[in-house]
């Protein structure tokens, strides 16, 4: 890849973070399922990694398909998002 298209990449990963941060934290029901759909649209359909950070163990079953658990900046589980939810939730 080159440096400009993985410049792009790289910002445009920052922009999808932080309006999904954003965006599903709103207390507007409409807008924020209007910004879930478009969040699922662009994982489903264009070739980019979501990395989603959250505490929310719901929205990361609607949005992932793997978990990393990092407890004091150290990754204590990685694998299934069932399976990292249940070690987050148990820790």
């Amino acid at each position: 890849m080159r440096g400009n298209a993985r410049k792009n990449l790289y910002i445009r990963s920052i922009i999808i973070r932080l309006v999904v941060d954003e965006a599903l934290s709103v207390g507007d029901r409409k807008f924020a399922k209007k910004c879930r759909e478009r969040v699922n649209s662009i994982i489903a359909n264009e070739n980019v990694t979501v990395l989603f950070v959250t505490h929310s163990t719901g929205t990361a079953k609607e949005f992932c398909h793997r978990g990393i658990v990092i407890q004091k900046g150290k990754a204590m589980f990685s694998g299934g998002i069932e399976e990292a939810v249940d070690f987050y939730t148990a820790s």
